[in-house]
C-alpha cells in the first residue's frame, strides 16, 4: 500500500516539476520521452532490480544539480528547484515499480530499518500536509509561500524510496561494493574538476559553476560547497575500504588527493570531519580485522599525522594558502570567533523550532526565511555579554541578515518538527547500538578477517564524519545519499 502511494506521489512530483521547470511544450516532451525510455529499460527490460538503485545513485552523483543550460533544452529559473530533482523523480518512480513487480513480501526487514522507514514516511506525509496548508495560506509571518515550495518535500520521499529499495534489492556485499565504486569515482571526478576549473582555470563550457564568486570551490556538478564536502567524505571512506580490504596499502597515497577539494571549499568543518573519518576508520579497521599489516600501516599513518599536527601551526596555513590563494588567510586561526558568532544563529533557529512546534516549517529555505522575519517573536534571546553571538542573533531577528541555523540538527528539527527530532535520535541510537553488535561480531572467527568488518569500519566512519560536519553545517541535502550508508551499516554482519 505504501509503495503504491509512494509511486503516485512520485508521479505527481514529476508532473508538477515539468509544470514548474519546462518553458515550452517541446522541452516537456523531450523530458517525458526520456522518462519513458528510462522506465522501460531500467524498470522492465533489465531483469536485475538492484540496477534501479545503481541508476538512482548515479543520477544523484553525476547529473548536474544546478544550472539552466542543458544539451537538448533549457529550463526556467526557479528558486531551489532544478532539473536534477525531476530526473531523480523518474529514477524513484522506477524503484517503486520494481518493488511492486518483485515478490518482496518474503524478504524480512530488520526491525530497526522497519521502524526507521515507517517513521521517515510518516514524517514525509506530515510535512507534505503542512506544506499544502502554508501553500493555501500564501503568506505567513511576512514570508511568501511560492508554488515551488510544494516540490521541496520530494527529497524526503525519494530518501524513503531509496532506503526501501536498498532493503529489498541489496543483499550481497558485492552490490554495496559496486555503489562504493560509484562514490569513489565521484570523489576523483571532483578532483579532476578542481584541477581543471579551480587551479588551471581552463575556460570550459559552464566551468564557472565550479567556483563561487567568493573563491570557494563548489564543484561543477554540485554547485554547492557542502555537497563537495559530503561526496569527498564518502569517497575517502570508500577508498580506504578498498585499500584495506584488498591489502593494497601502497594506494594510501591517493587519499590525500581527495582532501584537495575539501580544502578548496574554505570550510574548516569539512577539513575536521575528513580527518575524523580517516582517524576513525584506521582505528576501527585495525580493531575489527586484527591483521598485523593493518596495525603497521595505522601506526605509521598515526605518527605522520601527529607530526603534521605538531608542526601545523608553523606550516599548515602556508600550505593551505599556497593551494587556494589568499582569499581566506585566517583559514585555521579564527575558528573560535566563528563558532561564537554561530551561537547566535543556533538560538534564532530555536525560536523557529519553538514557534512551529510540533509540525515544523517544512523543507527548503523556510527555516532561513522565518529566522530572518521580524514578525517571528524572540523566545530565546542571547545575552549581550556574549557580544559576537548577540550581534549575529539580532541582525538575523531584525531581518538585516538571512542565514540558516548553522547546524543540521537544529535546522532539521526546524523543518520537520517533533518527527524530525525523533528521526535524529533514532538514527544516532540505531547507529551506535549496531556498532556495539558489530564489536561482538568482530570477536567471532567467521567475521574477524571478513570484508564485512572493514566495510563496517568504513561506513561507520563516514556516518560519524557527516554527523560531526552537521554540527557546523545547516544545509540538508544529506539525507538522500546517507540513506544508503545507513542501510549498509544496519545490515552489515548479516550479509556476505
Amino acid at each position: 500500500m505504501l509503495i503504491i502511494l509512494s509511486m503516485t506521489l512520485t508521479l505527481f512530483y514529476f508532473v508538477y516539476l515539468i509544470w514548474l521547470l519546462m518553458p515550452d511544450l517541446s522541452s516537456a516532451l523531450i523530458l517525458i520521452t526520456f522518462a519513458l525510455v528510462y522506465f522501460v529499460i531500467i524498470g522492465v527490460v533489465i531483469k536485475k532490480p538492484e540496477v534501479s538503485i545503481y541508476c538512482f545513485l548515479l543520477i544523484f552523483l553525476f547529473f548536474p544539480h544546478h544550472g539552466l543550460n542543458y544539451f537538448f533544452f533549457t529550463t526556467k529559473e526557479v528558486v531551489a528547484i532544478t532539473l536534477h530533482l525531476a530526473i531523480l523523480s523518474i529514477a524513484a518512480f522506477t524503484i517503486c515499480t520494481r518493488l511492486t513487480m518483485g515478490n518482496i513480501a518474503k524478504r524480512k526487514i530488520p526491525t530497526k530499518l522497519n521502524v526507521f522507514c515507517n517513521l521517515f514516511f510518516t514524517t514525509y506525509i506530515i510535512t507534505l500536509l503542512s506544506t499544502l496548508y502554508y501553500q493555501i495560506r500564501g503568506n505567513y509571518l511576512g514570508v511568501t509561500i511560492a508554488p515551488e515550495h510544494l516540490a521541496l518535500s520530494a527529497p524526503l520521499l525519494f530518501s524513503y524510496i531509496l532506503l526501501l529499495g536498498c532493503i529489498y534489492f541489496i543483499s550481497k556485499i558485492e552490490q554495496i561494493e559496486t555503489i562504493f565504486t560509484f562514490i569513489m569515482a565521484a570523489g576523483f571526478t571532483l578532483l579532476i574538476d578542481l584541477i581543471l576549473n579551480f587551479y588551471l582555470r581552463i575556460p570550459l563550457p559552464y566551468g564557472y559553476r565550479a567556483v563561487h564568486e567568493s573563491g570557494r570551490f563548489q564543484g561543477f556538478l554540485y554547485n554547492e560547497q557542502w555537497m563537495v564536502g559530503m561526496i569527498a567524505f564518502a569517497a575517502i571512506g570508500c577508498t580506504l575500504y578498498f585499500i584495506y580490504s584488498r591489502g593494497k596499502y601502497i594506494f594510501l597515497g591517493t587519499v590525500p588527493l581527495l582532501f584537495l577539494p575539501i580544502i578548496a571549499t574554505y570550510q574548516r568543518s569539512n577539513m575536521f570531519s575528513a580527518v575524523c573519518i580517516v582517524t576513525l576508520f584506521l582505528l576501527l579497521s585495525t580493531y575489527f580485522v586484527k591483521q598485523k599489516s593493518a596495525y603497521v600501516v595505522t601506526i605509521v599513518v598515526g605518527i605522520l599525522a601527529s607530526i603534521l599536527v605538531l608542526v601545523g601551526g608553523i606550516f599548515l596555513e602556508d600550505i593551505v594558502s599556497a593551494l587556494q590563494g589568499e582569499t581566506r588567510p585566517d583559514y585555521f586561526l579564527s575558528y573560535l570567533d566563528s563558532w561564537a558568532s554561530r551561537v547566535g544563529a543556533y538560538f534564532r533557529g530555536l525560536d523557529v523550532i519553538y514557534h512551529f512546534f510540533p509540525l515544523g516549517v517544512g523543507p527548503g529555505s523556510f527555516v532561513n526565511e522565518f529566522m530572518a522575519s521580524p514578525a517571528l517573536p524572540i523566545y530565546f534571546p542571547v545575552s549581550h555579554d556574549w557580544h559576537r553571538a548577540s550581534t549575529l542573533f539580532y541582525k538575523i531577528a531584525s531581518g538585516r541578515h538571512t542565514t540558516g541555523a548553522h547546524t543540521f540538527y537544529i535546522q532539521f528539527i526546524g523543518e520537520y518538527g517533533l518527527m524530525g527530532g525523533i528521526i535524529e535520535l533514532l538514527f544516532i541510537y540505531f547507529c551506535f547500538s549496531n556498532f556495539l553488535s558489530l564489536k561482538r561480531l568482530a570477536k567471532k572467527a567467521k567475521y574477524k578477517y571478513s570484508n564485512s568488518m572493514i566495510l563496517s569500519a568504513s561506513v561507520f566512519a563516514i556516518l560519524v564524519g557527516v554527523g560531526v560536519n552537521s554540527i557546523y553545517q545547516h544545509h540538508t541535502p544529506y539525507y538522500i545519499p546517507i540513506m544508503f550508508f545507513y542501510f549498509s551499516f544496519l545490515v552489515l554482519g548479516k550479509i556476505e
